[in-house]
C-alpha cells in the first residue's frame, strides 16, 4: 500500500538500465523511438543507487507482452514504452531473463522483480492499460463487440492514436479485465497500481473494479492519471470510483506557471487577505476527497523534461543556465515538501535534459556515475543536483510533519511562499523565493497573531530564537516579538525544521 510517507520514482523501463543482453530483440539504441534495451534486470542492478537516492517506491512502465509490429509506418517497432498490448496474460520478452523452470512471459518473472524490489524496502507500483490494444489486435476480428466502433471523437470511444478502443462497458470486458488486473496484482506481489487513461474508459468499468479488487486485494492502491487541469474533473474519481489518489495535473500546472512563466505566487495559493482573491492549485482542495494523497509532479513520460523548459525560458549559458538550475531546485524543494505522495521521474535527480516525446525519455546515463553517483569530475552540474536531490529526499524522509503534517500557508506575494507543516512535535517551515535577486532585506512572518495556527503550535515556536536549514549551512530564521524573520538568495527554496 502507497502511503502519504512514499516518494515515488517513475522509470522508464526499456531506457533506464540494461542488465541482461540475451533479451535484446530488436534493440536499436541509435532509434528514439526504438527498443533500447532496458530490463528487469537493469532495474535489480541499480536498486541500491535507488536506495540511496532516498526513493521508497517504485512505478514501472506496462510489463504486459506488446505489439512486436504494426501496419502503421511511423510506429512500426516501437512498442518499447509497453502502451500497445499484445497479450494482456504475459509479461514482455523483452524484460525478463530467461529461466528454465518458468514458462515464457509467465508472471513469476514480474514476481522476480517484485521480490527483489521488496528486498530492498522499497514498493513496486505497477502501471495498468486497459483503455485499448496495440494496433491490429486479433480481438479485433475475433471479438469485434470487445470494441467501440471508431468513428467517434468523445473521450470515451474515441481511438487515441489509432489505437482500437476497448468497450469497458459490456459485461465480457469488464469481466475480463477485472479478473486480469486481480491476477497481475496477486501473482506480481504488487503494491499498487497506476491505471492510465482513466477518464477515457467507461465509466461502470470502476463501479464493477473497485467492488472485486477491493475484495480480493485489500491492500492495493490505485491511482488513475486523468490528464485535466481542472480539480473539479479529478476529484469526480476519488469521489465516485474510489481511486486512493489521482495524478495532480492542476498543481503541475501552476508549478509551471511559477516556476517556469515567473508567474505569482498566487497561482499557488492566495494570500489569505479578503475573501474575494481568485482561488490558487492548493486553495481548490476541499474538492479532493483527499488531496493530501495525489501524486504530485513536475516530470513525466508526455511533457518535455521540466529543466528543458525552465533553460528554454531563462536560457542555455552564462546567467540564464544558472537561473534556470537554481529554479529546478527551488521547484523539486517545493514539490518534496507541499502536501501530496511526490513523484520523481528518473534521471530528474541529476538533471537529465529532453524536450517532447521521444526526447524526454532518454536512456539514463550511467556512464557519468561512480560509486551510484554523479562522478563530480566528470559531471558536476549532475553531481551537485543529485546530492541535493538526496538532501531534499532524506529531509523529507526524516521528518513526519513533510509526510503528512497539515499545511497551512503563511506568506504569500508575487514572488515569495512560506507555509508550514506540523504534526504531533513536528513543525516545519518551508520558505521560496522566486525572484531573480536575492532579498534586499529580511521580510517579518507574524506567525504569533494567526489565528489558523493552533496555539500548541504557536507557544512551541515562540519558545525558539533560531532556527537553521536542513539543506544548506548559510539558511536561518530568527524569532522576535513581531514574529520569524527571514532572507532568502534569488531562486530558493529551503526547509526548517522548528523542531
Amino acid at each position: 500500500m502507497l502511503t502519504q510517507s512514499d516518494i515515488i520514482y517513475f522509470l522508464f523501463t526499456d531506457r533506464f538500465c540494461n542488465g541482461d543482453k540475451k533479451n535484446d530483440f530488436n534493440i536499436n539504441p541509435d532509434d528514439p523511438q526504438g527498443f533500447h534495451g532496458g530490463d528487469f534486470a537493469g532495474i535489480i542492478k541499480k536498486l541500491p543507487y535507488l536506495k540511496k537516492l532516498g526513493v521508497t517506491a517504485l512505478w514501472i512502465t506496462p510489463v504486459c507482452q506488446n505489439i512486436e509490429f504494426t501496419q502503421e509506418p511511423k510506429f512500426r517497432n516501437r512498442a518499447y514504452h509497453g502502451y500497445w498490448t499484445l497479450d494482456f496474460e504475459k509479461v514482455d520478452r523483452h524484460l525478463y531473463s530467461e529461466d528454465p523452470n518458468i514458462p515464457p512471459g509467465d508472471r513469476k518473472y514480474l514476481r522476480q522483480l517484485s521480490d527483489a524490489i521488496h528486498s530492498h524496502g522499497m514498493k513496486l507500483i505497477l502501471d495498468i492499460v486497459i483503455n485499448h490494444t496495440g494496433y491490429e489486435h486479433p480481438w479485433q476480428q475475433e471479438k469485434p463487440w470487445w470494441f467501440h466502433p471508431p468513428g467517434y471523437e468523445d473521450d470515451i470511444r474515441r481511438y487515441l492514436y489509432g489505437l482500437p478502443d476497448l468497450n469497458l462497458s459490456h459485461p465480457d470486458v469488464i469481466d475480463y479485465f477485472t479478473h486480469n488486473i486481480i491476477d497481475w496484482v496477486r501473482d506480481g506481489n504488487i503494491d499498487g497500481i497506476r491505471m492510465d487513461a482513466v477518464k477515457h474508459i467507461d465509466k461502470p468499468f470502476w463501479y464493477h473494479l473497485k467492488a472485486s479488487l477491493r475484495g480480493a486485494c485489500p491492500g492495493i492502491s490505485i491511482f488513475g492519471e486523468a490528464f485535466d487541469y481542472d480539480p473539479a474533473h479529478i476529484a469526480d474519481y476519488q469521489d465516485f470510483y474510489d481511486f486512493d489518489s489521482m495524478i495532480d495535473f492542476p498543481l503541475k500546472n501552476a508549478m509551471n506557471e511559477v516556476f517556469v512563466g515567473e508567474a505569482p505566487f498566487y497561482r499557488i495559493a492566495r494570500p489569505r487577505l479578503s475573501d474575494n482573491e481568485t482561488p490558487g492549485a492548493l486553495d481548490m482542495d476541499l474538492k479532493y476527497n483527499n488531496p493530501y494523497r495525489l501524486i504530485t509532479f513536475l516530470d513525466n513520460h508526455d511533457m518535455p523534461r521540466f529543466i528543458t523548459e525552465l533553460l528554454n525560458h531563462y536560457g542555455y549559458d552564462g546567467d540564464g543556465r544558472y537561473l534556470a538550475l537554481n529554479s529546478y531546485l527551488e521547484a523539486y524543494t517545493f514539490l518534496l515538501t507541499c502536501r501530496g505522495i511526490p513523484q520523481i521521474f528518473y534521471g530528474d535527480e541529476i538533471g537529465m535534459e529532453g524536450g517532447n516525446d521521444p526526447d524526454n525519455r532518454r536512456d539514463m546515463p550511467w556512464q557519468i556515475m561512480k560509486n551510484d553517483a554523479p562522478n563530480p569530475a566528470g559531471a558536476p552540474e549532475s553531481s551537485m543536483i543529485f546530492d541535493y536531490f538526496r538532501k531534499l529526499l532524506k529531509a523529507r524522509n526524516d521528518n513526519a510533519a513533510l509526510q503528512y503534517g497539515s499545511l497551512l500557508t503563511l506568506w504569500v506575494d508575487n514572488f515569495v511562499m512560506i507555509y508550514l507543516r506540523y504534526i504531533d512535535g513536528n513543525i516545519v517551515v518551508c520558505a521560496f523565493n522566486n525572484g531573480r535577486y536575492p532579498m534586499e532585506t529580511h521580510i517579518t512572518v507574524p506567525y504569533h497573531t494567526n489565528a489558523n495556527i493552533p496555539t500548541r503550535v504557536r507557544e512551541t515556536m515562540a519558545q525558539k530564537k533560531v532556527v537553521y536549514s536542513a539543506l544548506n549551512d548559510y539558511g536561518k530564521i530568527t524569532f522576535t516579538n513581531e514574529g520569524f524573520e527571514i532572507q532568502m538568495k534569488a531562486k530558493s527554496g529551503d526547509i526548517f525544521p522548528v523542531c
